[in-house]
């Protein structure tokens, strides 16, 4: 993504927010959290919060840092903001987290 966001910004708000979408469509379980996609017989798993934690450690943050609030965050670039991104998934894994 940030590749894509300096050198060629046409790729990065058309082919790769499509991606997130489709990401988002694809893996998310029933209440918005994140969820494992058996690629081969396209099974949803359950909630992933391990799966979450590694997705925002090792993707959203770095982007996060360099590029600011982006559709990755939510919506509207919040976190917790709502329907795309970290923002329902984070809401997603807060509710289901063992330890509150």
């Amino acid at each position: 993504m940030l590749t894509a966001r300096l050198t060629d910004p046409g790729l990065y708000v058309g082919q790769l927010r499509e991606m997130l979408r489709n990401e988002i469509r694809y893996t998310s379980a029933a209440d918005g959290g994140p969820a494992n996609l058996e690629l081969k017989g396209g099974t949803l798993g359950p909630l992933s919060v391990f799966g979450a934690g590694e997705y925002a450690k090792g993707g959203l943050m770095t982007v996060t840092e360099y590029l600011g609030r982006t559709p990755w965050n939510g919506p509207d670039g919040r976190y917790g903001g709502g329907g795309d991104g970290a923002g329902k998934r984070g809401v997603a894994v807060w509710q289901a987290a063992g330890v509150r």
